[in-house]
């Protein structure tokens, strides 16, 4: 659904990959889902791949920036999902241990507006549950940390930002390696310049 949903609302790339949103067409979450079944997911990673180069080669995507950024993960409770959890108002009824979810404010998106009990529009709301920061290259996450709902963004940045770090450490090193420069592994520094390079 979130699919169809970001191939209508992003019309230049749903037409760089063959669909045309102008005249409605992108296939129904039924197409979707028969498709998937149909081709493995070794399939659907090279088209992937393709598409993001081929969107690169064409200047769709910015290849020059890192995103940071948070989202909410809602914890299915009583607090976010009244119908689904009947009367247990205390976690103690309903979970066994204590639970690391905590409140956290999210914003509120302007395809699902939510009100206030006097009818005025909310621009945030609160939720129980988990909050992940990630960083993203081309919308693809290429790590995330899961926190409390509660946690500042400010808070773990240091820690994406080393695992970043590390990640691209990692992949400098297999670069090297596949270059034949296993010379460059004993300096991390001079690693990293010369594969980028």
């Amino acid at each position: 659904m979130e699919l169809i949903h970001f191939l209508k609302s992003n019309p230049s790339f749903a037409k760089c990959i063959g669909f045309d949103p102008i005249i409605n067409y992108v296939p129904s979450e039924a197409t979707f889902s028969s498709f998937k079944k149909e081709f493995g997911p070794s399939y659907l990673d090279k088209v992937i791949v393709f598409t993001v180069l081929k969107g690169i080669k064409e200047g769709i995507f910015d290849i020059s920036y890192l995103v940071a950024d948070s989202y909410p993960i809602v914890f299915n409770s009583f607090f976010n999902n009244k119908k689904s959890h009947g009367k247990f108002k205390d976690y103690k009824e309903y979970y066994r241990s204590p639970l690391e979810a905590n409140f956290g404010v999210k914003p509120v998106s302007n395809s699902k507006p939510i009100y206030d009990k006097y009818g005025n529009p909310k621009n945030a709301m609160s939720y129980l549950g988990y909050k992940a920061h990630t960083i993203t290259f081309l919308n693809v996450p290429i790590f995330t940390v899961v926190s409390p709902a509660s946690a500042n963004d400010k808070n773990y940045a240091l820690e994406v930002e080393c695992n970043l770090s590390n990640l691209f450490l990692i992949a400098s090193a297999l670069l090297a390696h596949k270059m034949g420069r296993d010379d460059l592994l004993s300096s991390p520094k001079t690693l990293m310049y010369e594969t980028a390079s």
